[in-house]
């Protein structure tokens, strides 16, 4: 999956806005449960990185998602989320795949030439 090539549905808005504008917006349980989800992954410093990384305005998609009063429309994209994490997994499989047989195959190559050596050590051991 390229970083640059991400599905319609699942991109990350880059747009910019102020903050009290997009709290306006939301109601208070939504406003509650963006910020609960928010702080959640704020405290996982890792994970906070990747996604800032990968879209900056994490928190604003968030929060965008709880402005929706098209139950259609978040369906459909949580259609595309799931559908591209499904995406995401089976490359995964794939290159796991490919690099355990790559891995065996330079496993058997390993075995080989180790074995070529010693007999060649032992062949020259015998004729001193």
């Amino acid at each position: 999956l390229s970083p640059k090539k991400k599905p319609r549905s699942v991109s990350c808005r880059d747009e910019v806005r102020n903050d009290s504008f997009l709290q306006s917006q939301l109601s208070q349980s939504g406003a509650i449960a963006a910020q609960s989800i928010t702080e959640e992954i704020s405290k996982d410093e890792a994970k906070r990185v990747v996604i800032e990384r990968a879209c900056p305005q994490w928190k604003e998609n968030v929060e965008y998602s709880f402005r929706r009063k098209d139950s259609e429309g978040l369906e459909n994209a949580l259609n595309e989320v799931k559908k591209e994490r499904q995406r995401l997994k089976d490359a995964r499989d794939r290159i796991l795949q490919a690099f355990l047989e790559r891995s065996s195959t330079l496993d058997v190559y390993e075995t080989a030439i180790e074995g070529s050596l010693k007999r060649l050590a032992e062949k020259k051991n015998d004729s001193t």
